[in-house]
């Protein structure tokens, strides 16, 4: 019976540890000093970046975000513009202007791809 009380406690925080943390503000010119970290709403399970740079000119927004194509970067170019939208699912994955989380996957990926074709 007294197990009962530290049962129902357990339960009710369980919710609040499988919550994704993110990165949640605006990040100029690869500066994440002014980032947060939060406690993403219900729904939010992911980690989203997006943003543009001019030149050596950047602007990037980080939050959380529910997304389909999950641990992955799309970079789109128009004139000088280039515009980066990305969205991982581990906590703090968000944090620098390209995901570094994102980087040994593409590289394991491309080796792969190497090592069949030659």
């Amino acid at each position: 019976m007294r197990s009962l009380p530290i049962l129902l406690i357990a339960l009710a925080l369980l919710p609040l540890s499988a919550a994704r943390q993110c990165y949640q503000g605006k990040s100029y010119n690869g500066d994440t000093s002014a980032l947060q970290e939060v406690t993403c709403p219900a729904g939010h399970n992911h980690c989203g970046k997006f943003g543009a740079s001019v030149g050596d000119q950047s602007e990037h927004t980080h939050q959380c975000v529910w997304c389909t194509a999950i641990d992955t970067c799309h970079e789109e170019r128009l004139g000088g513009v280039t515009g980066t939208m990305c969205c991982c699912s581990t906590d703090f994955c968000n944090p620098a202007p390209s995901t570094p989380s994102l980087l040994l996957p593409s590289l394991a990926a491309l080796a792969a791809v190497l090592a069949a074709h030659f």
